[in-house]
C-alpha cells in the first residue's frame, strides 16, 4: 500500500473442503463397486440409476456408469424386458417386499442369473 501497510484476505473454506471430502468419498466408492464382478446398482424410487459399476454399465451396453446415472431402464433397454425390470422395481417401492434370489435373463445374456432386489430401510 502507499505509505505502508498490506491488505489481507481471508476465506472460509469449509464447504469447499467438505466437498472435496464428499467427491473423495464417491470417486473410492465408485472404485471399489467397479471391482465387483457382478453386477451392482442403486436406483431411486422412480427407478432412476443412482449408483453403478463398470459391469452393468457394460451388461446394458454403455461406456461407463456414469452414462446411466439418472436414467431408467426404460430410456436403455428394449421396451419388454425394461418394462419387467420397472414393473418389479416399483412393486418393491409400493410394497416395501423384496423379490430375492428370482431367476431372470437380462440385458440379452443368455444365461439366468439370480437377482435380487430390496427397498431402502426408511
Amino acid at each position: 500500500m502507499p505509505g505502508g501497510g498490506w491488505v489481507g484476505t481471508h476465506e472460509d473454506v469449509t464447504n469447499i473442503e467438505a466437498k472435496h471430502e464428499a467427491a473423495n468419498e464417491r470417486l473410492s466408492l465408485q472404485a471399489l463397486i467397479d471391482k465387483l464382478p457382478d453386477n451392482l446398482w442403486v436406483k431411486d424410487i422412480n427407478s432412476r440409476f443412482v449408483i453403478a459399476n463398470q459391469v452393468t454399465a457394460d451388461r446394458i451396453g454403455v461406456a461407463s456408469p456414469k452414462d446411466l446415472i439418472g436414467k431408467t431402464d426404460l430410456e436403455l433397454l428394449p421396451h419388454e424386458i425394461a418394462q419387467k425390470f420397472y414393473d418389479d422395481e416399483q412393486r418393491i417401492v409400493r410394497t416395501g417386499e423384496s423379490l430375492t434370489d428370482m431367476e431372470e435373463i437380462a440385458w440379452g445374456i443368455k444365461q439366468a442369473i439370480s437377482t435380487t432386489k430390496v427397498a431402502a430401510a426408511q
